[in-house]
């Protein structure tokens, strides 16, 4: 099987995503490459992205702060309408 990738950057209010899709247009097969807060907070090393399953929260895990991420979804899966959590 051959994978295609694509990335995919997201801006959520502070914070900078890219996303290398596996499979173009899915999400649902994507990598967290890197993301970046705009106060100069940069997570260099990310292990992963799931969501809840009905797709009304986002988490990425990171690994050089050792925090998970969280972002609320208001449309279910749609990443563009994400808020971060504190």
């Amino acid at each position: 099987m051959t994978f295609l990738k694509k990335n995919l950057i997201i801006k959520f209010l502070k914070t900078i995503c890219l996303i290398i899709l596996i499979f173009p247009n899915s999400i649902a097969f994507g990598e967290v490459s890197s993301f970046v807060d705009s106060k100069n907070v940069t997570q260099r090393i990310a292990h992963g992205i799931t969501f809840k399953p009905d797709g009304t929260k986002m988490f990425i895990v990171g690994k050089s702060q050792n925090k998970i991420f969280e972002f609320d979804l208001s449309t279910a899966f749609d990443i563009s309408t994400a808020t971060k959590n504190s």
